[in-house]
């Protein structure tokens, strides 16, 4: 069994400074100042459970389960100083609250039979995601099951090296 909680957190600020200039070098127009109030905070939970169950000197059967729940709320803020006062920059700026819950559950026999070693599972994961960008009013919902099996056949050709052939469905989550 495992436990995990992780938080980050950031509060920056971001300055930048942009100049125009034609190909003599002359200056085209007033120097853009932009400044960004950059705060963000992540946290993430998650839970697990794993078990082995030996059925004999051949057989197995591995079983867990797990839950992960993600919070992001990123406030992105920015304003024009070219003329002097702050002038808040809607078109540059995010308020992005995310939210993301994973329920999973997974099953896998293993045989072995001499130099054959055979795998096969199924793992079922529930998802649940919510995100509000709160400064154009975009808001997003969605809730899925779905079913990963997998399956395995493998031999051993000797201490060293073993070939075989692996089928399974997978998924990419953003970083």
């Amino acid at each position: 069994a495992d436990l995990d909680y992780a938080r980050y957190a950031n509060n920056a600020e971001q300055n930048f400074s942009t100049d125009y200039f034609d190909m003599h070098g002359i200056k085209l127009q007033n120097t853009y100042l932009l400044s960004g109030d950059i705060k963000g905070n992540l946290q993430i939970l998650s839970a697990k459970m794993d078990y082995t169950y030996p059925v004999n000197k051949n057989t197995k059967i591995e079983t867990g389960i797990k839950s992960s729940y993600v919070t992001a709320d990123n406030d992105l803020k920015f304003y024009d100083k070219s003329e002097g006062a702050p002038k808040f920059d809607s078109t540059k700026s995010n308020h992005f609250i995310y939210g993301e819950n994973i329920n999973a559950a997974y099953i896998n026999f293993l045989k072995s039979f001499g130099v054959y070693n055979f795998q096969f599972g199924l793992r079922g994961e529930q998802t649940n995601v919510s995100g509000k960008q709160l400064i154009h009013g975009n808001n997003f919902k969605n809730n899925y099951l779905q079913l990963f099996p997998n399956i395995s056949i493998n031999k051993e050709i000797s201490t060293k090296y073993s070939e075989g052939i692996t089928l399974t469905r997978r998924i990419d989550r953003p970083s």
